[in-house]
């Protein structure tokens, strides 16, 4: 299923296409302030900045209000709070830019990163989408691109090219925390998909529509930013693992054909459960908790695949939901229905 071609990064050009960066924030006081300032100090003049507020419980709106006489920063408060996909479309559809730039509230820039990206994208109109190296604070290397297996479960592609050799690759996907589109690319593929609702997947599942598209989907090693990876929509609890969990399902529904359904990801999710032990039975019960909603929610979750004309994946995705359903790893079973 995952694939990365390596290309040569080639002379960094100087390119003309105006951007606009989208920063979708919610309760970021701790990291908005070096987000906004390495973000004016390093993005060239012209860079069109939009904050989208996400209904903040902090002082997060303050503190942007504050950048906002920059002139360059624009800011836009959402009546509601409905997650990171509604919020970052929001900005979307505000923006001007011939490049948009998706760009969490958790980054932060030590230099120009925005240079070498859009000369990568300059170099060939085919390409769609351009991740970004992020790194953690304490500079190991966290994103360099992505890969789905045959479960749909997304890995980032740690495999980092000296910046000077072969460091530009086509890969599944780049995460969301700093990714840049072309708006023609975008107008042909739409915004991010909100059904995915309040986080995980809708980046993965951007990347996967523009290369079935016919786009190009790349990392650019040079263009590199510092992230704090400090996720509030993420949960270690039951919940929040089978939310994760249905948004992964809700992918594979999405793109995965019948047959590849039936035997790639049937046969890995088997084996995968199978390995688990009693440690990890909260995780087991997240899982079948997964199963039961994308079984309810099945008639949804395909409606967009039938309108494209395709097979009707209802009948296989059931039999193997099922299947899943009933499958308890022998280690788990007796702390399972404690959970």
């Amino acid at each position: 299923m995952g694939h990365a071609t390596a290309w040569p990064c080639g002379t960094i050009t100087v390119v003309s296409a105006s951007v606009s960066l989208i920063i979708p924030t919610w309760n970021g006081a701790p990291w908005i302030d070096d987000c906004l300032a390495t973000a004016l100090e390093h993005a060239p003049a012209d860079t069109e900045i939009i904050v989208v507020d996400d209904v903040s419980t902090d002082d997060t709106v303050e503190r942007v209000s504050r950048f906002v006489a920059d002139g360059r920063v624009r800011l836009i408060v959402a009546p509601e709070n409905r997650g990171f996909a509604r919020t970052v479309n929001r900005g979307l559809a505000a923006a001007h830019g011939d490049v948009l730039v998706m760009l969490n509230q958790d980054t932060r820039s030590t230099q120009d990163w925005l240079t070498p990206l859009l000369s990568v994208m300059a170099a060939d109109p085919r390409i769609g989408i351009v991740g970004c190296r992020l790194l953690y604070p304490d500079g190991r290397v966290q994103h360099a691109g992505g890969r789905i297996d045959a479960r749909g479960a997304g890995s980032h592609d740690l495999v980092d090219p000296p910046l000077d050799g072969l460091g530009v690759a086509d890969v599944d996907f780049v995460t969301g925390a700093a990714l840049a589109i072309r708006r023609d690319c975008l107008n042909e593929i739409g915004t991010l998909d909100e059904s995915f609702g309040r986080g995980y997947y809708e980046d993965v599942d951007l990347c996967f529509r523009a290369r079935r598209a016919g786009y190009r989907v790349v990392y650019c090693p040079a263009a590199e930013l510092i992230h704090a990876e400090a996720s509030l929509s993420a949960s270690a609890n039951i919940e929040g693992m089978a939310r994760f969990q249905s948004n992964r399902l809700r992918f594979v529904i999405k793109h995965f054909d019948p047959a590849t359904i039936q035997a790639g990801f049937h046969t890995g999710e088997r084996a995968w459960l199978n390995g688990l032990g009693v440690e990890s039975s909260a995780f087991v019960a997240a899982h079948h908790r997964s199963y039961v909603r994308s079984l309810l929610d099945l008639d949804d979750l395909v409606r967009s695949r039938m309108s494209n004309g395709e097979d009707d994946p209802r009948p296989t995705v059931q039999r193997v939901l099922i299947d899943l359903r009933g499958l308890v790893p022998l280690g788990a079973t007796a702390e399972l229905h404690r959970t």
